[in-house]
């Protein structure tokens, strides 16, 4: 039994990641919606009524009876 995972074409892990880095579909690459994340957008000094996705959140992370219909207004 081998501990070693198989790649395709018995490359290297390296040699695989220059093979997509050097792929035609690599420009096409797009951090934009990594940025939109809230986790990201709080981290980088946003709001919570700032955020471009303020619905990715998870509600019981921050959720308070008391501010319920506030934050449906905001939200």
């Amino acid at each position: 039994m081998s501990s070693s995972i198989e790649r395709p074409n018995n490359l290297s892990k390296f040699q695989e990641i220059r093979q997509r880095a050097a792929s035609p579909d690599a420009v096409k690459f797009s951090a934009k919606s990594y940025s939109e994340m809230p986790t990201v957008e709080l981290l980088k000094g946003k709001t919570i009524t700032q955020l471009t996705h303020p619905h990715w959140l998870i509600r019981d992370s921050f959720y308070n009876p008391e501010q319920e219909e506030i934050d449906r207004a905001v939200l």
